[in-house]
């Protein structure tokens, strides 16, 4: 608006498209059929024309078998957008196409409500329903099973757009438009001013038509519309009208510099817009106006502020009578005015191609309009080769661009008009202009801190590292489709990086509970994935969102060299974390923990040796765990891997109390450091693996040793002095029980460490201690730490003495209901120990950190974890995951929608060769809702008594069969005659 308030006429971005064409089921096979010049109208032979028709119809010389048809019309997936589907086979066919790529363009452009949090607007209209009036009303029986209200809201012409916005959850305004034949462009305009006034962010506009019966054509008449060949030639000489066809688009729109702000691809822009309707000053209701539909061109003209000069193409209306098409050039020379130079102009018709799609051709040819403004290219009008002798195409600014045409432009941007023209004088006029040329466009202004490392950094291949790419839908056949067409894309020529793949797919699509990932580091590692087995692949069908989102934290042993310096390299939450506990520790030890934990390998073995020493030294180690497993957690955390619950092994309780708010993080460094310290300084002891369950150790176990650890219901870990544990080892070799020793330097949570437990507790009482803000569960009671346990400096100190009670915590973890369990830290020994605990009832645990040192290797790991975890109901918070990169949001295969047929056929049907078919389809349906049975697997030709039909409900099936088909079938005849479905078809 003005600064006064007022509406200005700012210029408005189309940022997406979607439609079902004759010839073309996308956007881009609509434009290889333009550019090659092709015809896409079905000519029908007799016995392909629906047999609902007439015999003196369909004879009579005058019937021209001609129409274009969409594919797939009468197949639907009603499921994905919460129908049922019994009221679905009653629905206008041109409200649910409209739903399909009212979805598809949203999705495409990021614009569905569970990613874009601006208003989306609606404005659609249809053709006449004529599969209510053809099929649907002679149903009554149906109607009457899913409601007379339910099945009015889905076929009236006033519910398109509003059922739109219910089925999308759309929030804008949802206005239903109607003008005849520029429907679709009038729903446009509609949008246009909605924007401009802001009603909403964006807004969807277009419109759809489909006819009933689909294998049909139409009557000539002199004089009228219709062609008399099948052929609309638009501007030519002899042409006598056009075809009417089915097809259905729709744009979305946004206002320019919202789409330029949000880095959204622009493919044209409007300027202006016009509107107005002939009025009463003309031959007829139906003749058309050149003064009106001047009026609409220059209310556009002078919307957008565009001097027509300056116009290089109009997409005309151009329905190919010998009427309208010259009035229609008189009405465009008269908006045009006088112009110095002719014939500057190109002209042409998309009806050309595939005729007249009447609600949406308004919107039919604004998408061809934009897509050559896109490609800088003008398609050809064909059928065309001498011009129509009423039009004076030599002295108007005006050309027939019948051949194609690469469109040159001077100084001024490339711009174009659009015309629609609607029965009853509604005309409608739209001035648009090519994209801003800003660099590129669709980009994610996503630009990492300068120095700051990238993981899978598009300027820097080297240290291009996996992707996770995630997909999902609402059945496993679109699941497994969209792995099969978003394959397809990928093998084409200019594919997009792994990166923007995987960014699109996270950043625009919604979560459905069929889930399929891969992680792949080359698009043809993709593609293989892709076109892998489901059954082999990683995929899995959400029944349930966890209850609960556990951290586990494992304790010392888990450790390794190198852990975590991939991660340290390239994500710099990983890194901050790690360098800010650095520097805390830096006066707790005598050496930077970084130095500790990354130590470089090299040829030297001795070095090497001397490396890993130092890192399994208690001194170090506690600090190095701790660290690393407190990085990962945030880098988790920052991811949106939310924790709901934690629960620490040792002084991996340490970490799951600092995350909760016990400690702070520097009070919880000066403890770790002091209890390495503390525990390295006492006497060496050793620690013992025992594969047996706790109650038989203890009976074996001699006064001098501990039960350190129960980590699960058969293994436990005893420790103690070197000399005792031996004979315990083989006293356990004796009795057959497996034992192996442990790589420890000390007898941990052992009676060794009696002596540390006071001097550490006088450390924990200078540190302040919090509730938990977080529940953690403890390994010293195996039950949820209470705030008393929490805030006593007691509990902390006999920490590094009691025994860890792992399996105890296990068993409290796995009775939350659905638990979904994530070991943060290296290795995956928890992981194991929960699995082995929860069996034979299954639970989902993953590793987060795998011990490998290798980047690819490790980023797999991570990643692949990521995707279990999102397959089993996390909700990564991927914009955060993609901050610290630069992105491009891609054009990628939208929706594989799981389609099935759902067409009622006319009661009148009458042709022996389609009705069969359809009568037996018939005679299944009401079988099964007569008797119960599932009749999947019924075939034709299978006796009623093999079905499993008693006598009973042969009767009852013989008074429906009566009732629904007037015919006198009787029981006997059932059992006998017309023993099978086949035979009653007949």
């Amino acid at each position: 608006r003005g600064a006064g308030g007022e509406v200005t006429s700012s210029p408005i971005a189309i940022i997406g498209m979607a439609g079902r064409f004759p010839g073309a089921s996308t956007i881009d096979e609509l434009w290889q059929v333009l550019v090659e010049g092709r015809e896409t109208i079905r000519f029908f032979s007799p016995d392909e024309l629906h047999p609902s028709i007439p015999d003196h119809k369909k004879n009579d010389p005058a019937y021209v078998r001609a129409r274009g048809l969409i594919a797939h019309a009468d197949d639907f997936d009603p499921l994905f957008f919460g129908l049922t589907p019994a009221l679905a086979e009653l629905m206008d066919p041109q409200q649910r196409v409209f739903l399909e790529i009212a979805w598809e363009t949203l999705e495409q452009t990021g614009c569905l409500p569970q990613h874009f949090g601006g208003a989306v607007g609606v404005f659609a209209g249809c053709g006449p329903n004529t599969y209510f009036l053809n099929n649907v009303q002679h149903h009554p029986d149906l109607i009457e099973q899913v409601g007379a209200v339910n099945v009015t809201t889905v076929n009236e012409k006033d519910y398109i757009a509003s059922r739109t916005a219910y089925q999308l959850n759309l929030k804008g305004p949802a206005v239903s438009v109607y003008s005849a034949c520029s429907t679709s462009l009038l729903a446009i305009a509609q949008a246009v001013q909605s924007l401009r006034s802001g009603q909403c962010a964006v807004a969807l506009a277009g419109g759809a038509c489909i006819t009933a019966p689909l294998l049909s054509g139409h009557r000539y008449e002199e004089g009228a519309m219709l062609s008399h060949d099948g052929h609309t030639k638009t501007f030519q000489a002899g042409s006598t009208g056009t075809v009417f066809s089915d097809g259905a688009g729709v744009v979305l729109l946004k206002p320019l510099d919202a789409a330029q702000r949000d880095g959204d691809t622009i493919f044209a822009v409007i300027k202006g817009v016009g509107v107005n309707n002939d009025g009463g000053d003309k031959g007829s209701f139906t003749a058309p106006s050149t003064e009106g539909q001047a009026g609409a061109i220059r209310m556009a003209l002078a919307d957008g502020q565009i001097d027509p000069a300056t116009i290089s193409y109009v997409e005309a209306h151009g329905t190919a009578t010998p009427l309208g098409d010259p009035i229609e050039i008189e009405g465009l020379t008269l908006a045009f005015g006088e112009q110095t130079q002719k014939q500057f102009c190109r002209i042409g018709s998309i009806k050309s191609n595939m005729g007249h799609l009447t609600a949406a051709a308004g919107v039919a040819g604004l998408i061809k309009t934009v897509l050559a403004l896109h490609h800088r290219k003008l398609p050809p009008t064909i059928n065309f080769s001498e011009p129509n002798p009423a039009i004076d195409f030599a002295s108007s600014p005006f050309v027939v661009n019948n051949t194609l045409t690469d469109w040159s432009t001077t100084d001024e941007p490339r711009r174009a008009g659009v015309s629609s023209l609607g029965v009853g004088g509604t005309n409608v006029h739209v001035v648009l202009e090519e994209a801003p040329d800003s660099g590129p466009t669709h980009r994610e202004q996503l630009t990492a801190p300068v120095g700051t490392p990238k993981r899978g950094n598009r300027n820097n291949e080297q240290l291009t590292l996996p992707q996770l790419i995630t997909w999902s839908a609402r059945s496993e056949s679109s699941r497994e489709g969209y792995a099969q067409r978003l394959a397809d894309v990928l093998t084409q020529p200019n594919t997009p990086t792994l990166a923007d793949v995987a960014f699109t797919l996270q950043t625009t699509r919604p979560d459905f509970k069929q889930r399929r990932f891969a992680v792949a580091s080359t698009t043809d590692e993709l593609v293989q994935t892709l076109r892998a087995d489901a059954q082999k692949a990683t995929t899995n069908t959400l029944r349930q969102s966890p209850d609960e989102l556990v951290f586990l934290f494992p304790g010392q042993g888990a450790q390794f060299l190198g852990m975590g310096r991939e991660l340290y390299e390239a994500e710099p939450v990983f890194r901050q974390a790690i360098d800010e506990c650095a520097a805390l520790l830096i006066n707790q030890l005598d050496v930077d923990i970084r130095m500790v934990m990354y130590s470089e390998t090299t040829a030297d073995e001795a070095t090497n040796r001397a490396a890993e020493q130092r890192l399994n030294n208690t001194k170090y180690t506690q600090s190095a765990l701790f660290v690393t497993e407190y990085a990962l957690a945030k880098l988790w955390m920052s991811w949106g891997i939310e924790p709901t619950i934690l629960c620490g092994h040792s002084i991996g309780e340490f970490v799951a109390a600092q995350l909760a708010g016990v400690f702070s993080l520097p009070d919880v460094l000066t403890l770790i450091a002091t209890r390495g310290r503390l525990v390295s300084e006492q006497a060496r002891g050793r620690m013992l693996s025992v594969r047996l369950e706790a109650e038989a150790v203890l009976e074996l176990l001699p006064d001098t040793l501990s039960i350190a650890a129960i980590n699960s219901r058969n293994l436990c870990v005893v420790a103690g002095p070197d000399e005792h544990l031996a004979d315990f080892a083989r006293l356990l070799d004796q009795r057959e029980v497996p034992n192996r020793l442990l790589m420890t330097s000390h007898a941990f949570h052992s009676a060794m460490m009696d002596s540390v437990v006071d001097v550490f507790e006088a450390v924990v009482k200078q540190a302040k201690l919090n509730r938990p803000q977080r529940p953690i569960v403890s390994t010293v009671t195996g039950q949820l730490l209470t705030d008393a346990q929490a805030t006593d400096p007691h509990y902390w100190a006999t920490h590094l003495r009691e025994t860890v009670r792992f399996a105890d915590a296990a068993d409290t973890l796995l009775a939350m209901g659905n638990p979904l369990l994530l070991e943060v830290g290296p290795g995956q020994a928890l992981t194991t120990l929960v699995r082995q605990q929860s069996s034979p009832k299954p639970v989902t645990v993953w590793p987060g950190l795998a011990s490998y040192i290798n980047k690819d290797s490790a980023y797999r790991a991570m990643l692949t974890t990521l995707g279990q975890l999102w397959i089993n109901g996390a909700t990564p918070n991927w914009k955060v995951f993609y901050e610290t990169q630069t992105r491009q949001r891609v054009l990628l295969p939208t929706y594989v929608f799981d389609r099935k047929r759902y067409w009622v056929e006319p009661v009148s049907v009458t042709t022996a060769p389609m009705r069969k078919p359809i009568l037996q389809q018939r005679i299944l349906e009401l079988l099964e809702r007569a008797s119960g049975i599932d009749v999947t697997d019924v075939t034709p030709d299978m006796p009623f008594l093999e079905i499993g039909l008693d006598s009973l409900l042969l009767t009852q099936l013989a008074q429906t069969f009566k009732k629904e088909f007037g015919v006198p079938i009787t029981f006997r005849q059932l059992t006998s005659q017309f023993g099978t479905i086949g035979e009653v078809a007949a």
